[in-house]
């Protein structure tokens, strides 16, 4: 429960101080399906995020960069995860109304853009694009993030079979040509 994650935090932000461990952490739970909070945000807002909070405290007094996973749609909670002390967030589902275009305005509860890592579809543009939808979605997404938030270029989940290697290189070698990486 709560006590366990909190002496796990306490355990990696010791490790972190030490050098130990990187302070990037990558971590969250499926809250959302794509039509929005499996439970009622009222109560996890009651409930789960002040335990939240607690857990992740460790962790945010070492300054770790905490990276949450938030795939379907996740718009009614976060701003209640980034006011946990997460920095950054992953799994942006623009199919399920997670969009960059509202996301990169949003800020840390200290003020600071966040860490995007996204937003690569693997539900429509890399199963189903073509290299050109590949190269597209890379430029928009640079264009979106650019002086309004860091982004590293990851997916929404898991590459499946159905991803043409292909779009697989396509999107490494867009990102490579870009000026975005230097």
């Amino acid at each position: 429960g709560v006590g366990r994650g909190r002496q796990q935090a306490i355990l990696r932000a010791r490790a972190i101080r030490e050098g130990l461990l990187p302070r990037a952490i990558f971590t969250g739970e499926d809250l959302c399906d794509q039509r929005g909070p499996m439970v009622d945000p009222e109560f996890l807002r009651r409930e789960y995020f002040p335990c939240l909070e607690y857990v992740l405290e460790p962790l945010v007094e070492v300054g770790a960069q905490i990276v949450w996973h938030c795939d379907g749609n996740y718009q009614a909670l976060v701003d209640d995860v980034l006011a946990c002390g997460v920095n950054g967030l992953q799994g942006f589902q623009r199919e399920c109304g997670m969009d960059l275009e509202w996301i990169v305005d949003k800020r840390t509860r200290n003020g600071d853009p966040l860490l995007i890592f996204g937003p690569m579809s693997v539900t429509k543009t890399l199963p189903h694009g073509t290299p050109e939808d590949v190269r597209a979605e890379v430029e928009w997404a640079m264009n979106v993030c650019r002086d309004k938030a860091s982004l590293v270029f990851f997916t929404s989940n898991t590459l499946t079979p159905d991803i043409s290697l292909e779009n697989i290189k396509t999107l490494w070698q867009t990102v490579q040509d870009s000026r975005w990486h230097c």
